[in-house]
């Protein structure tokens, strides 16, 4: 399937969803975003924090549903709202997070919400001290009509680098334009993160990238070791066969 049919078929579920899900969950989608901000803060046992911060345009709505990629979300809260007015929602497999400002209230430009996960890494289990790791970030905007500004970091644990990011979008309309992901170090840690303007409904975003530990694995060391002595021992036996040859020769 072409990038361009993934789009058309993406932007269809996004419809659909965007159609059908107000009706069976509350409060419905919001209209609108600002800003949308995510921050991952990985351990090194593979489970995350995970904040969250969104900056409304012009909001009317009386809640809001947040796609989410998670089943169990912990220590669920969003800052000036009460805990039931903020949960996780299901809806034909996807996940979402509902805000409820109608029922405390609240009416906030800008909300931060925090939870964390026990495994980020599906079906991958936690870091590992030997050899490389892949780590991958997917949002998919299945809830607001435009997003003007998002941005996302994975941070990952003390101890660990990135090696190298694999596959990403959107990507470049031309040949020369800025990547949209970035590579830096903050507080001693490395974070991958991408950002992207004018996000629509149904884009998707998504960035994939490799890690290792820095520490130095027993199994490879010790192997390196023995690299090192059949090296040494192949060839003191050909300088050994060298002198004998050169010592019979008349």
């Amino acid at each position: 399937m072409t990038t361009k049919k993934v789009s058309m078929v993406n932007k269809a579920i996004a419809f659909c969803l965007l159609v059908f899900a107000p009706a069976l969950l509350a409060p419905i989608f919001c209209r609108e975003l600002s800003r949308y901000d995510e921050t991952v803060v990985l351990a090194a046992d593979g489970s995350a924090e995970i904040r969250l911060s969104l900056t409304f345009a012009d909001r009317t709505e009386s809640g809001v549903l947040i796609p989410v990629r998670h089943a169990a979300l912990l220590n669920l809260n969003a800052s000036g709202m009460a805990k039931g007015a903020v949960r996780r929602v299901e809806n034909k497999g996807n996940y979402f997070l509902a805000l409820d400002f109608a029922g405390t209230g609240a009416n906030p430009a800008a909300i931060e919400i925090s939870f964390q996960v026990k495994n980020y890494f599906e079906d991958k289990g936690a870091p590992s001290p030997f050899g490389n790791k892949e780590l991958g970030y997917r949002f998919v905007n299945v809830s607001f009509e435009r997003i003007g500004k998002l941005s996302a970091k994975l941070v990952l644990p003390a101890g660990f680098v990135i090696n190298g990011i694999g596959n990403f979008s959107p990507k470049p309309q031309k040949s020369g334009m800025a990547l949209p992901y970035t590579i830096s170090r903050q507080d001693g840690k490395d974070v991958a993160g991408i950002a992207v303007d004018n996000v629509k409904l149904g884009d998707e975003i998504t960035l994939h990238c490799t890690f290792k530990s820095t520490k130095k694995s027993l199994p490879l060391l010790l192997f390196l070791i023995a690299l090192a002595i059949a090296y040494l021992v192949f060839f003191r036996d050909i300088l050994k066969n060298g002198k004998n040859a050169a010592g019979s020769k008349p």
